[in-house]
């Protein structure tokens, strides 16, 4: 009976590590797609996180996603020498990749100047579904590319109440970004581990014959 128990258990770690999948980030794309460009900081317009004259180039990225718990950790590292860090919570849909629902990433390590000037600690918005425009990967969206490849595109941009509404009024910065993605190989200790587990189960068995 304790045997049964213990494979049970083991069948459902199993089974929950396999459902989830954590992606790396493996850098920050620049380009154009659908006639606007990315990755970058902007003036945000007071409404807009799309349009606006730049600020500073994402030069770079690092960081993970978890597309089960949503669990975002970014760094970019941008051209104005800022180390900008995101945090939170983005879940897309299975079916169509976009943002599932209006959500929102802090922020620490910002601050820009040269006219404009925003908090170093708070929040960036992003709206669910296609924002606009056309183009290969549509706003607010995580799409599988080909291979092992995905690429996460968000276009938001800041905002001034404490839970973001889907509107920018009184935004200052704006955010889009391309991000180019691959899945974290499972460690070789974790299918070693479960080998000795089921091994040690056979073993027992016997030993009790």
């Amino acid at each position: 009976m304790k045997i049964t128990k213990l494979v049970f258990i083991i069948s459902l770690f199993f089974s929950g590590a396999a459902s989830a999948t954590l992606w790396n980030v493996d850098g920050v794309l620049h380009g154009i797609d659908g006639g606007f460009g990315f990755s970058s900081l902007h003036d945000a317009g007071d409404s807009s996180p799309m349009s606006g004259a730049e600020f500073t180039k994402i030069n770079s990225a690092s960081g993970t996603y978890n597309d089960v718990t949503g669990m975002v950790d970014f760094t970019f590292g941008l051209a104005n020498t800022d180390m900008l860090h995101l945090t939170g919570t983005l879940m897309f849909d299975e079916m169509g990749g976009g943002l599932s629902t209006n959500s929102e990433l802090n922020y620490t390590g910002l601050d820009i100047t040269g006219g404009t000037t925003i908090a170093d600690i708070g929040a960036f918005g992003y709206m669910p579904n296609n924002v606009c425009c056309s183009g290969s990967f549509a706003p607010n969206s995580f799409l599988p590319a080909s291979g092992d490849l995905n690429y996460m595109t968000l276009w938001g941009a800041d905002f001034g109440s404490n839970i973001f509404d889907g509107s920018y009024k009184g935004s200052t910065v704006g955010m889009d970004f391309r991000l180019e993605l691959s899945a974290v190989p499972i460690p070789a200790a974790f299918w070693l581990f479960g080998s000795a587990i089921f091994g040690f189960i056979k073993f027992s068995r016997k030993a009790k014959v």
